[in-house]
């Protein structure tokens, strides 16, 4: 998850993080009116150890009272892999053309 800070929708700023998707400990600061987080902060990845301090009157999130863990997989670091492999793929099967091309006698021979 790519969290922007810009002031408006569609811009960036030089505090802009990049978060996995799982649950997080957002310590964030008070300001203009909105609420700020930056490399600065403590945010962190959230642990069971980090549950006393939810406030009381926040209940967890369903999953977290079923104690099941999230069952989401993020795919997006395997495409550099599977881009790799596919451009793999497809030299091989032009190789293959290519050699069958040159191994067949021209026309003028036949």
């Amino acid at each position: 998850m790519d969290v922007h800070g810009g002031p408006e929708p569609g811009t960036a700023t030089s505090i802009d993080r990049i978060y996995a998707t799982t649950r997080y400990l957002f310590v964030v600061r008070h300001g203009d009116g909105v609420l700020e987080d930056d490399q600065c902060t403590a945010t962190t990845a959230w642990t069971p150890d980090l549950a006393r301090l939810r406030p009381i009157d926040v209940s967890p999130a369903a999953d977290v009272v079923a104690n099941t863990a999230s069952t989401r997989i993020d795919l997006e670091p395997l495409l550099p892999v599977v881009a790799l492999v596919g451009a793999l793929v497809i030299a091989v099967i032009a190789y293959v053309f290519i050699l069958r091309a040159r191994q067949r006698p021209p026309d003028w021979m036949r």
